[in-house]
C-alpha cells in the first residue's frame, strides 16, 4: 500500500506544502480510473467507525485508489480560540495520525492510499476531495453509540445526504473488509421515476463484480386505519391491497425492462408491504446482500422527505453497507 500524504491549510490553500496532488498520488491500474468503486474518498477521524469505512473502502478499489480525509471542524477551532488555546499541536497531532494510524492494518499493495486533511466541516472536506476526484464515491461509517444514533446516522452523514451530489455510501458494524461477495440489492421506496440513476449505477457496479441485482420495491400502508390525511377532517380513503398490486406490477415491469436491457446481468424483483427501512433489512439478509443501492433524493418534496427517513435509518439496521445514489427530485 503506497501512501501519499496531502495537507490544507487552514486559509483552504492546495496543497499546504509542498506533496503530490491527489490525482498525481493515484497510480492507479488501467481502467481502474473508471470503475465505480476504483476511486473512493473516505472519512477518517480515529473511531472505529470510519476504521471500518476505510478498511471497506480499500478491499473494493483493488488497483485503484482510496483517499482518507479528515476534516478539522472550525467549531472546534472558534471554541479553543475563545479559551485562547493554541490549536497548531493539536492539528499537527491530527495529521500525524491522519497519516499513521488512522490508516494502519491495511497492507494491500495494489491499492493506492491518499491522505487530506482540511480546516472545514468533514462533510465539506470529503465532498471537495471527491469533485476534485472525478466526483467519486464517498464512504463514511456509522459510529451506532447511543440511543439516537443506534437507529439513526450521524450528524456528518446528514449534511452529506442533505448536500451531496456523489454517491455516498455508510457503513456499519456489520460491514466485513472483504469486496463484494452477494447480490446487490436496489431499494425502492414505492414506484418512483427516479429509478433510472439508482438502477444503473447499481448495474454498473454489478457487472463489473459479476454479481447480480435484486430490486425491491416497498409500499408502506398507514397504520392508523383506511384513511390517508395530511389534514385533520380531509381524509382520503385508500385501497392499501391495490396500492401494493401496482407496487407488485411496478416491480415485475422493471425486471423485464432492466434485463432486456442488460441481458449478461442476473436481475430479479419482489415487492413488499411495511416499513421500508425494515422490509429493505429483511430482503437484504434473505438473499445474503453485500450492499443495498438507495436513491438519495435530498429534501424539498414530501416524497423526498420520506426517503430521507429511509436513508437516515437504514445504514443503522442493515447487515451490509448502504449506498446512497444522488437522484434529482421530481418538477412536479
Amino acid at each position: 500500500m503506497a501512501v501519499h500524504a496531502l495537507c490544507v491549510s487552514r486559509r483552504g490553500e492546495w496543497p499546504y506544502r509542498d506533496q503530490p496532488t491527489v490525482d498525481e498520488a493515484q497510480r492507479m491500474k488501467p481502467g481502474r480510473e473508471k470503475s465505480v468503486l476504483g476511486r473512493c474518498v473516505v472519512g477518517v477521524d480515529g473511531s472505529d467507525g470510519s476504521a471500518r469505512a476505510f478498511q471497506w473502502a480499500v478491499a473494493q478499489a483493488k488497483g485503484g485508489a482510496v483517499t482518507a480525509v479528515h476534516g478539522f471542524s472550525p467549531g472546534t477551532e472558534l471554541l479553543f480560540a475563545a479559551l485562547q488555546v493554541d490549536l497548531d499541536p493539536m492539528r499537527a497531532e491530527h495529521v500525524r495520525l491522519l497519516e499513521g494510524a488512522w490508516i494502519a492494518g491495511t497492507d494491500d499493495a495494489e491499492v493506492s492510499v491518499c491522505t487530506a486533511f482540511f480546516d472545514d466541516h468533514p462533510a465539506r472536506a470529503l465532498l471537495a476531495v471527491s469533485h476534485r476526484n472525478d466526483n467519486a464515491p464517498i464512504v463514511v461509517g456509522h459510529h451506532g453509540h447511543g440511543s439516537w444514533s443506534a437507529h439513526h446516522v450521524g450528524d456528518i452523514t446528514t449534511k452529506l445526504l442533505r448536500h451531496a451530489d456523489v454517491p455516498v455510501i455508510v457503513t456499519n458494524e456489520a460491514t466485513r473488509p472483504e469486496g463484494l461477495d452477494g447480490p446487490i440489492l436496489v431499494g425502492l421506496n414505492g414506484p418512483t421515476p427516479q429509478v433510472e440513476a439508482i438502477f444503473e449505477w447499481a448495474a454498473r457496479l454489478a457487472l463489473e463484480v459479476g454479481l447480480g441485482v435484486h430490486i425491491v420495491c416497498v409500499s408502506e400502508p398507514v397504520p392508523a386505519g383506511d384513511a390517508f390525511s395530511l389534514y385533520p377532517g380531509a381524509g382520503i380513503a385508500v385501497d392499501w391491497t391495490a396500492l401494493h398490486d401496482s407496487t407488485v406490477e411496478f416491480a415485475t415491469q422493471l425486471g423485464a425492462t432492466f434485463r432486456e436491457r442488460h441481458p449478461s446481468l442476473k436481475v430479479t424483483t419482489e415487492a413488499r408491504q411495511g416499513l421500508p427501512a425494515t422490509m429493505l433489512d429483511e430482503a437484504a439478509r434473505d438473499i445474503g446482500a453485500s450492499l443495498i443501492v438507495m436513491g438519495n433524493h435530498h429534501h424539498g418534496t414530501i416524497a423526498s422527505m420520506l426517503g430521507a427517513a429511509v436513508a437516515g435509518q437504514l445504514p443503522a439496521i442493515a447487515s451490509c453497507p448502504v449506498a446512497l445514489v444522488p437522484v434529482e427530485n421530481p418538477t412536479s
